[in-house]
C-alpha cells in the first residue's frame, strides 16, 4: 500500500525480483529543438521508429543555460528553447533505429553519443538541473504531470502566469517527456510565498 509521497510512504507485504538482462548497445542524443510541439513530434518519431528506445527527457533553455554555467561547460548543440535527451538500449547496434527516427521528425542537428563516455557527458546536462538551481537559490519545487497534447499550452502559459504571482522568479522546468511528468522549480521567491505554487497546480489542473 502506497501513501503518498511518490511512494516513499508504504508498507511492503511481498517484494518479486525480476531480472532482465544487460543491454549492451546504446546510444545518446541531445537535440536541440524550437518548441514543445516539435519535442513531441520527436517523442511521436521515436516511439514509432526506435523500439529500443529507453528514456527521453525534456529540457529548456532557461535550465540548460544554469547547467552549463554551473558545471562551466561548452554548449554541445546550438542554443534552443527546449532539447529533447533521448536515450536507446538494445542487443545490437540501435544507431539505425535512431537515424530513422531523426529522419521521420526531420532532425538536422544533434549531439550523438555512442560510447559510455560522451553518453554521460551528455545525461550530466540533465541530471545536474537540481544541483545548478540549489546553488542559484532556494527553489520552490513542484512536480506535476500533464498530457502530452497540453505540454505545449502549460510551457507556453507558464512564464506569464509565474509572472502575475511572482514578478520575481527565475523558473525552470525539465522532467520526462513520455509521461508528461515535469519538475518546475522557482527561484528568487519568499520560502513562505505559496502563491506562485497555487499558481502553477492550478495551470496544471488546466492543461488535465
Amino acid at each position: 500500500l502506497l501513501v503518498g509521497s511518490e511512494g516513499t510512504l508504504g508498507i511492503i507485504a511481498r517484494v518479486i525480483w525480476k531480472l532482465v538482462p544487460r543491454l549492451p548497445s546504446r546510444v545518446a542524443a541531445l537535440i536541440p529543438l524550437p518548441d514543445a510541439a516539435a519535442a513531441a513530434a520527436v517523442l511521436a518519431a521515436l516511439r514509432a521508429e526506435a523500439p529500443s528506445l529507453e528514456a527521453c527527457e525534456l529540457m529548456t533553455d532557461a535550465g540548460m543555460e544554469l547547467v552549463l554555467e554551473h558545471l562551466r561547460r561548452d554548449r554541445p548543440v546550438p542554443r534552443a528553447p527546449v532539447y529533447v535527451l533521448a536515450e536507446l538500449a538494445a542487443r545490437a547496434d540501435p544507431i539505425e533505429e535512431l537515424a530513422a527516427a531523426f529522419s521521420r521528425a526531420g532532425i538536422d542537428a544533434a549531439a550523438v553519443a555512442d560510447d559510455t563516455t560522451s553518453r554521460e557527458r551528455l545525461w550530466t546536462l540533465r541530471e545536474a538541473h537540481a544541483e545548478a538551481i540549489s546553488a542559484a537559490g532556494v527553489p520552490h519545487k513542484l512536480d506535476i504531470g500533464v498530457p502530452l497534447a497540453q505540454l505545449p499550452r502549460f510551457l507556453g502559459d507558464l512564464p506569464a502566469v509565474v509572472a502575475v504571482a511572482a514578478p520575481e522568479a527565475r523558473t525552470f522546468v525539465w522532467g520526462h517527456l513520455g509521461d508528461g511528468n515535469l519538475h518546475v522549480n522557482l527561484v528568487g521567491v519568499d520560502p513562505g510565498d505559496e502563491r506562485p505554487d497555487d499558481a502553477v497546480l492550478h495551470l496544471a489542473l488546466d492543461c488535465g
